[in-house]
């Protein structure tokens, strides 16, 4: 749930809803998208997750109200793609450091400074800004949580689009290795892409 005051006048109302908060200017929303993100343990962080819901408009409602006296309800919609990488099995049970999603076309983005979006219409619009283009994420830990390297859930958000050579590596505080790699990927709006691996995972040492 999300609180919020509003002007105690009724009369007409138009709301605009997004997640998370970021920056606006207008109706142009930009919400930070950069190269290093962080997640507690196997948990889900929401930071880089884009969500917009359509306009509401109402001619006469009290505030938070529609115009038959209901309460507003916002269906916010997903404006990336998650990118869900499992690991599951083997003795190597070292901490993770990082992750690190690689596009090995480096002419593909994977991340920015933010991503740019129009709160008005549906995050129509949705583009990397021109700040810190690079074609890899690096997915840190919370102090205290990180995983080990034979139970990994990582989530990465991504914009939609076509990737033709994804790598994920993982880093140890001993050692390196790469764990999946993907020859072709089509991510859509709104979608959960899973890649699994079940085998051990073997790491090199450094």
């Amino acid at each position: 749930a999300f609180e919020g005051e509003l002007p105690a006048q009724s009369g007409a109302w138009q709301y605009m809803a997004f997640y998370p908060h970021a920056t606006v200017n207008g109706t142009k929303a930009s919400i930070p998208f950069g190269n290093l993100r962080t997640q507690s343990g196997n948990a889900f962080n929401c930071a880089s997750d884009a969500l917009a819901a359509p306009i509401l408009s109402f001619a006469n409602a009290e505030p938070g109200k529609t115009d038959e006296g209901d309460p507003v309800r916002f269906t916010l919609n997903r404006l990336t793609s998650i990118l869900n990488l499992e690991v599951k099995g083997g003795d190597n049970a070292d901490k993770v450091r990082y992750l690190l999603l690689t596009s090995e076309n480096e002419t593909q983005t994977l991340s920015a400074a933010s991503i740019d979006f129009d709160i008005s219409d549906m995050g129509s619009g949705l583009a990397f800004s021109q700040t810190a283009p690079s074609n890899l994420i690096a997915l840190g830990f919370e102090q205290g949580t990180a995983p080990d390297a034979n139970d990994i859930n990582a989530f990465f958000n991504i914009m939609p689009g076509s990737y033709d050579k994804l790598t994920v590596d993982v880093i140890t505080a001993p050692r390196i290795g790469t764990v999946c790699r993907r020859q072709a990927l089509q991510a859509r709006r709104n979608a959960s892409l899973r890649s699994a691996r079940s085998s051990v995972v073997r790491l090199a040492g450094t």
